[in-house]
């Protein structure tokens, strides 16, 4: 259908802009509004559609709100805020992107086939960060990044902050020269990326073929081709300075394995992990880059690094306001964004009282809702199906998402942020689709979903 593959291309588009964002702004024009053009898109095709379906669901709802949320606290931020560029940019980057949601919705609503095929996509970006990552690592080992224009440039900004302490109020991009960053410019969120790209695919690693596996080209591929996969994931999780992403994977990996009651096999999977990592060299890259920065002291804390990252006293602190407006509003209304700023290190803790008590309570429904998707499809469809696996899929990208970015949280990063809100409409899908059959086959006295 035409409609159908004028919302993939959406997709498509909406995702290369998303992860391109910062490459496009440093190589091509520097202005946010490259970020502006998925969502002006998204809108142009929702009210041109007359047979768009419109909060069929408690996902769909949670995501409606999430939108009004932002646009009235930018009403408000305009009107009380001390930067109004700041509340505006927060809008564009923080509460657009989820229109990507109902594009997804639409196009995933009423095939599976479609849900496989933003599925390959998932197996694509992993790919391509790993050569991505891989190659920076090589050229910053080398002394040769300038070679790559986006580092290029985003060095230039780097010095220039370190020469002028202004700079970097202006400039939120930032970029530290010795550490491998990728196309998004942020080792954090490319960490956070690799992380959630391994629980998503981490899954089918552990699942028999069945006939629904060969409607889809990612599926095809053998074990040893994903695991391989898998494995340099778990390799560029290492070359990148984001510790709690690695750890995130670490914990997936016991949590997954329990939950499945695939433990042992898990367990040989790690220990295979462990030992190629050792015979790669990469052991010693991992010591030096965590675990040493983990127990070196702190002198400005006066203890170790990982009592730094834990101690909740800093959170407390952070949430003792003069205007009792900030804990409704969130902080960013009354202050500037990027002057405000937490002295704790859990930063994730502290964003519902930076975007307010609406946002927290929104954000917080949707992520218990999706939760809820996958574990009642996980409980209600047979293993050997498609939809168990994905459900085992999605589940995975949630909780590493909410694990990784607890430190330092990079989830609204442009590439990320799409990503995220376009892997809700196809949970939200899945799940409306997969019910709906359910319901069917029990009215019809048929065996559930086989």
């Amino acid at each position: 259908m035409i409609q159908e593959t004028i919302e993939y291309r959406l997709l498509l588009i909406s995702m290369l802009i998303g992860f391109f964002y910062l490459v496009l702004r440093y190589t091509v024009l520097n202005t946010f509004m490259w970020v502006l053009i998925p969502p002006i898109l998204s809108l142009l095709y929702i009210f041109s559609n007359n047979k768009y379906r419109w909060l069929s669901n408690k996902m769909d709802k949670i995501i409606l709100y999430y939108i009004i949320n932002g646009f009235i606290i930018t009403l408000i931020g305009l009107l009380v805020a001390l930067n109004k560029f700041n509340i505006s940019r927060v809008f564009i980057h923080l509460y657009l992107p989820a229109l990507l949601y109902f594009i997804s919705r639409k196009y995933t609503a009423f095939s599976i086939n479609n849900i496989l095929k933003l599925t390959r996509i998932v197996w694509i970006i992993s790919i391509f960060f790993i050569i991505d990552i891989l190659i920076e690592y090589y050229f910053i080992g080398t002394g040769s990044y300038m070679m790559i224009p986006w580092v290029k440039e985003a060095v230039r900004e780097y010095m220039a902050g370190i020469e002028d302490a202004s700079a970097l109020e202006r400039h939120y991009m930032f970029f530290n020269p010795i550490m491998v960053s990728s196309i998004l410019t942020s080792g954090k969120g490319a960490g956070i990326l690799v992380a959630v790209c391994f629980a998503f695919l981490f899954p089918f690693a552990l699942r028999k073929r069945n006939n629904y596996y060969k409607k889809s080209e990612l599926f095809k591929n053998s074990k040893i081709s994903i695991l391989s996969v898998l494995f340099m994931l778990i390799a560029c999780s290492i070359l990148l300075p984001n510790f709690s992403a690695s750890l995130s994977i670490f914990l997936f990996l016991l949590f997954i394995g329990f939950y499945t009651k695939f433990f042992i096999k898990i367990l040989l999977l790690i220990i295979i992990f462990s030992l190629l990592i050792v015979l790669g060299g990469l052991d010693e890259i991992l010591t030096n880059l965590f675990i040493v920065k983990i127990i070196d002291y702190n002198s400005s804390f006066g203890g170790t690094n990982l009592e730094a990252i834990l101690s909740i006293v800093p959170i407390f602190q952070y949430y003792i306001v003069d205007n009792p407006l900030a804990i409704i509003f969130g902080k960013i209304i009354i202050e500037d964004l990027y002057i405000v700023s937490s002295p704790a290190e859990l930063d994730l803790l502290v964003y519902p009282i930076n975007y307010g008590l609406s946002w927290f309570i929104i954000t917080s429904s949707g992520i218990l809702i999706a939760l809820k998707y996958c574990r009642q499809i996980i409980k209600y469809v047979p293993k050997l199906n498609i939809e168990h696996t994905l459900a085992l899929s999605f589940l995975g990208f949630i909780l590493v998402m909410l694990l990784s970015n607890l430190h330092y949280p990079h989830f609204d990063d442009h590439g990320i942020v799409e990503l995220l809100f376009i892997m809700l409409g196809m949970l939200s899908s899945m799940h409306e689709m997969t019910f709906n059959r359910l319901q069917t086959s029990l009215i019809t006295n048929q065996s559930p979903i086989v």
